[in-house]
């Protein structure tokens, strides 16, 4: 691990060592499925549905109880930028992530083929996560 450290230092790439990197994937996880709401019957919403009050309150809230599942159960929810999200107005979460929605980058991560393609996988992560969790409190 010292030594993949110093090849990404040598290269200025930013990196982090977890300590708990379970902690880390359950953190990200709890972020990561609430884009199951840009999924449709058949396929994936358009970018303005996306970005629509309606769809961003729906995730926001969701972000928010996914991570406060994640402390109940007693994994601490990491990085510090994840649980920051616990602060975070719903209003200030809509606009950040609407702000993403203008990157293609992200429009083509969050709505693309490769996100049309996992939809069983998240779907079914997403349900396992939400029993997982709740049985642990």
């Amino acid at each position: 691990m010292k030594e993949l450290a110093q090849i990404l230092e040598s290269v200025y790439l930013h990196y982090e060592i977890q300590p708990d990197i379970q902690a880390f994937h359950i953190s990200h996880a709890a972020l990561a499925f609430v884009n199951k709401h840009f999924y449709t019957n058949d396929g994936m919403m358009d970018v303005e549905s996306a970005r629509s009050e309606s769809t961003l309150s729906k995730i926001a809230a969701e972000m928010k109880q996914n991570l406060r599942l994640v402390e109940q159960a007693g994994i601490p929810v990491i990085p510090a930028e994840t649980k920051a999200v616990l602060e975070l107005s719903d209003d200030e979460i809509i606009s950040r992530q609407r702000q993403m929605l203008t990157n293609d980058f992200i429009i083509v991560v969050k709505l693309g083929n490769h996100a049309v393609s996992q939809k069983a996988e998240i779907l079914l992560l997403d349900e396992m996560f939400h029993k997982k969790l709740s049985n642990l409190r």
